[in-house]
């Protein structure tokens, strides 16, 4: 199993299956691990691919626009749905904080 980062991906392939999911809030699901994510934060699972390269991945959006997409290879539906979750919290914990400090930083060097 496996996990690759794509930010803001946009896949032009003709020869794959695409299918989202509904898009789902993820803010006030508790039970899902990770940190909670702000409210304005959503994502979409998907399928790609056909055959052996099939795989299922999390679109990451903020306020509706795409922010970036996960991938998770060599699982089933429902496992892949539960890890994505988890790793999508994960991902944008890691990324505000990220924005937050970089910020910090270009304030203090315009200072």
């Amino acid at each position: 199993m496996g996990l690759i980062y794509y930010p803001r991906l946009q896949s032009s392939s003709k020869t794959t299956q695409r299918k989202r999911g509904k898009e789902m809030n993820i803010y006030p699901d508790q039970h899902i691990g990770g940190p909670p994510a702000p409210a304005d934060w959503t994502f979409a699972v998907g399928l790609e691919g056909l055959g052996e390269g099939t795989f299922y991945f999390a679109e990451i959006r903020r306020s509706g626009d795409p922010v970036c997409r996960l991938v998770i290879t060599g699982t089933l539906l429902e496992e892949a749905r539960v890890l994505l979750a988890v790793k999508v919290r994960l991902w944008i914990a890691e990324y505000l904080v990220t924005t937050q400090v970089a910020q910090q930083r270009s304030a203090s060097w315009s200072s």
